[in-house]
């Protein structure tokens, strides 16, 4: 399932790295302002759940543009397929793809890719968090003043 988790997070984030920056026109505007979605979301997020029917039928999924797909499963896979669509409808190359795999409640397995920066964090129950292959833990600074804090402004393009 981590092997198939990990080829599956890849296509799709190589999906979205494949039309990133080629249009113009992206944006669609949802029920707020701060939400917008892009027909990407919508096709990676299918992509997404085909591969997980179609090697894992009896699994629930879970995705933020379809809602849940119930199956009578104790599996489920929680899917954001395009996690920062502002900043890819706005040429930041700061965007993902997130899926994650809980059963019985709890957490087994997640992936996050950011293709454009070249970034695969993997996680497992028990066997810790990589990222690009490399070990990764928790930082131990508890001091706000001693930490690097990263954020990120939209700005309107004018073209």
């Amino acid at each position: 399932m981590r092997e198939f988790l990990e080829n599956l997070t890849k296509k799709a984030g190589d999906f979205l790295l494949n039309h990133f920056q080629k249009e113009h026109e992206l944006i669609k505007v949802r029920a707020s302002v701060k939400e917008i979605a892009t027909g990407y979301d919508k096709k990676a997020d299918e992509l997404i759940i085909l591969e997980i029917k179609r090697n894992y039928p009896n699994h629930s999924v879970l995705t933020e543009e379809s809602g849940l797909q119930k199956a009578n499963s104790d599996y489920l896979w929680v899917v954001d397929s395009l996690d920062g669509t502002s900043n890819f409808a706005n040429s930041n190359p700061f965007f993902s793809v997130c899926i994650a795999v809980i059963y019985k409640g709890n957490p087994i397995l997640g992936s996050i890719y950011a293709p454009a920066i070249n970034e695969f964090y993997i996680g497992e129950r028990g066997k810790g968090t990589y990222l690009n292959q490399k070990r990764i833990e928790i930082s131990e600074t508890s001091d706000l003043s001693k930490s690097y804090l990263l954020y990120c402004e939209v700005v309107k393009r004018t073209e």
